[in-house]
């Protein structure tokens, strides 16, 4: 949570729980299945919740 909140998301709990749990199905399904190719979808998927909550961010101007 530390790093969701140092991208200055609005809400880096939520976030970071949505993260854990990508993880957690993606670590699931490599185990169940026998095949880690669950973890590059799990990236993508990353990927676009990290970007669907920057675009909600703040935008900060100038220091």
């Amino acid at each position: 949570m530390q790093l969701t909140s140092e991208m200055g998301i609005p809400d880096p709990k939520a976030l970071a729980v949505q993260l854990s749990v990508l993880l957690d199905g993606a670590s699931a399904a490599a185990l169940v299945f026998r095949d880690t190719s669950g973890a590059a979808h799990a990236r993508v998927a990353a990927e676009i919740l990290m970007d669907a909550a920057l675009a909600t961010a703040p935008v900060v101007v100038g220091t």
